[in-house]
């Protein structure tokens, strides 16, 4: 997902972005806490919150990549209603009662070319209180009344919250972002000043390509239009090191796997466009595509997560690093089961065995 913080009301798009797309992400878990990052430096954290009801409300905090951005706390239901709602959370021994207008703001986008408003958030001065009390407890109660999306019939909702794994989340947020040592870490505070996340460049629009990407894209019949979220098919353009590009274009797939083409551009000369394989354990021949891939610029690593079901709790992870000519296989992990039970992929899956040539 492509966000910058140009104004508010990108701001609140991009977190609705973010909040509806967060199954594309190559997910961490940290206890109950589910942490995804996009290639530009915005950062959510998903608490788990059990037996959702079919029209749920639930709890995310997020963080952009600017220097000195804001933690933000959202409320996000199906259907906000314009002026927001009174929220009471319950957090341990502290209690929330949170007032439409004052201590929960609602915000206004556009999106397909229409204006409206995308969630509710907890108000600036609040949210530093708020925050502290999520750290002190391992579960927590939001309770809010919402108008339901399928029905539109008026619901009072207590969502359980399980917080355990926050302050691990906090610091790989604040370790993802480039924070750490610095003074507007929220946990791994240090003397260095704040500074932007570096990001990749997104990905210009198709009519501006060099014609030796397209031809690329072409050659591996790639679809014009993908069935899926926009903001989960627009790629970007790394800069993996000195003299190098790497494009990475969205090629085929849909809902929440998409495959995306790596082309490497040397000396910002597009004809040494080349097309990047990458290896990996489960097949004997290097792979053309990966899904949903995000680039982490400061370790010029790729992560990619190829889910088995939209809730992430089974798929195929795969982690490159940049060598200096191309990307090396570093981590690639797999779970078959899709058991709706969630733990970090990253450490917890299996590691996947490489594949053995058939005896002749």
């Amino acid at each position: 997902m492509r966000f910058r913080l140009l104004s508010r009301a990108g701001a609140a798009l991009a977190l609705f972005a973010l909040a509806t797309a967060a199954p594309a992400h190559a997910d961490r878990w940290f206890g109950k806490i589910t942490a995804s990052c996009d290639s530009f430096g915005l950062c959510g954290l998903f608490p788990e919150m059990p037996d959702p009801p079919g029209d749920s409300a639930s709890l995310q905090i997020a963080r952009a990549g600017k220097a000195d951005a804001p933690v933000e706390i959202r409320i996000y239901v199906n259907r906000p209603v314009e002026g927001g709602a009174p929220i009471r959370l319950e957090l341990g021994d502290v209690a929330f009662d949170l007032k439409p207008g004052t201590d929960i703001v609602t915000r206004r986008a556009t999106q397909d070319g229409k204006e409206r408003t995308v969630g509710y958030w907890i108000a600036a001065p609040r949210v530093g209180e708020v925050l502290a009390a999520l750290r002190k407890t391992s579960t927590g109660h939001l309770k809010i009344t919402i108008t339901s999306f399928i029905n539109g019939e008026t619901q009072a909702q207590d969502r359980l919250i399980l917080l355990d794994g926050l302050d691990e989340a906090l610091r790989y947020l604040d370790e993802r972002q480039g924070r750490a040592g610095a003074q507007d870490a929220i946990i791994l505070k240090g003397p260095r000043a704040a500074a932007d996340v570096a990001v990749p460049k997104p990905l210009p629009a198709r009519a501006q390509w060099p014609k030796e990407i397209e031809r690329i894209f072409k050659r591996n019949n790639c679809e014009d239009r993908l069935a899926t979220f926009e903001e989960l098919q627009q790629g970007s353009i790394a800069t993996p090191s000195a003299g190098h590009e790497l494009w990475q274009v969205p090629c085929a797939g849909g809902n929440y796997n998409i495959l995306f083409l790596g082309i490497d551009i040397r000396n910002a000369d597009p004809k040494t466009a080349r097309q990047l394989f990458f290896p990996t354990r489960l097949h004997r021949r290097a792979t053309r595509v990966l899904t949903n891939p995000v680039w982490w610029d400061s370790a010029k690593e790729i992560w990619a997560f190829e889910r088995g079901h939209s809730q992430g709790d089974c798929g195929t992870v795969v982690l490159y690093r940049w060598t200096g000519r191309g990307l090396a296989l570093v981590n690639e992990r797999q779970k078959e089961d899709c058991d709706g039970t969630f733990t970090d992929p990253w450490t917890t899956w299996a590691k996947t065995q490489p594949k053995r040539r058939a005896r002749q």
